[in-house]
């Protein structure tokens, strides 16, 4: 589905990801991990187009789409749960989902998507109605996701999800993120917690200075000495 070739990606004077390459299948869930500042939320900002890319390939369902508009990715599939959430603090919660689903060919299901976001995470069916910056940073992520999932996407690309959360509100949402993906969604996770996301996904590249240094299965990864020593170690 989504297939990533040699991408680099310029930050102001730094190249912050340099010459990365990973492919990832329909109905997958991909980790990819790393310490701060190794490239992580710009490689995902670089995939939704709000980054450009300095070099290399983006391709989705086999078109090439580095040089589309954020938009455009949209309408094919790919939507972005930004790291900090993006949300307009004055608007209601339904104000906005609602701006997940703004494409025409999305209005017609507006209310099916958001039966679907309440289904998911029935806290913001009671404050559908609440300003957004009222709502605790656990209310305020659903809202992201929810965000995200109105526009009825193939490719999720979640970037931190449980950032600045507790441990109870990290365990709803992730739980909710379980039925998104037991529905068949694809799934890119940048998160925090490794073990977590390790825990999570199927496969993970852990990117180093802005390159992959290693790839493998959740699995193996999980039990890999270089994975515990840096990221699991208490």
């Amino acid at each position: 589905m989504l297939e990533i070739s040699n991408l680099s990606v310029r930050r102001g004077r730094l190249t912050v990801v340099k010459a990365v390459s990973l492919r990832i299948a329909a109905g997958e869930v991909v980790s990819v991990i790393g310490t701060n500042g190794a490239g992580k939320s710009s490689l995902m900002l670089s995939v939704a187009g709000l980054v450009p890319a300095e070099a290399g390939e983006i391709r989705f369902d086999g078109e090439r789409i580095d040089g589309l508009k954020p938009e455009r990715r949209s309408e094919l599939g790919v939507a972005l749960v930004p790291e900090g959430r993006w949300l307009f603090p004055d608007m209601t919660v339904e104000e906005c989902l609602r701006l997940g689903a703004f494409r025409k060919d999305l209005r017609a299901q507006y209310r099916q998507s958001m039966d679907t976001v309440f289904g998911l995470f029935p806290r913001l069916a009671e404050r559908r109605s609440q300003v957004v910056s009222t709502l605790s940073g656990g209310e305020q992520q659903m809202v992201s996701i929810g965000r995200a999932l109105m526009t009825r996407p193939k490719l999720l690309l979640l970037d931190e999800p449980s950032i600045g959360l507790a441990p109870i509100v990290v365990r709803q949402v992730f739980e909710a993120l379980g039925r998104i993906i037991a529905s068949g969604l694809t799934v890119v996770l940048v998160e925090q917690n490794v073990e977590q996301a390790l825990r999570f996904s199927h496969r993970a590249y852990v990117l180093t200075n802005g390159a992959v240094t290693l790839e493998g299965s959740s699995k193996e990864l999980l039990n890999d000495p270089r994975i515990v020593d840096a990221y699991l170690s208490v």
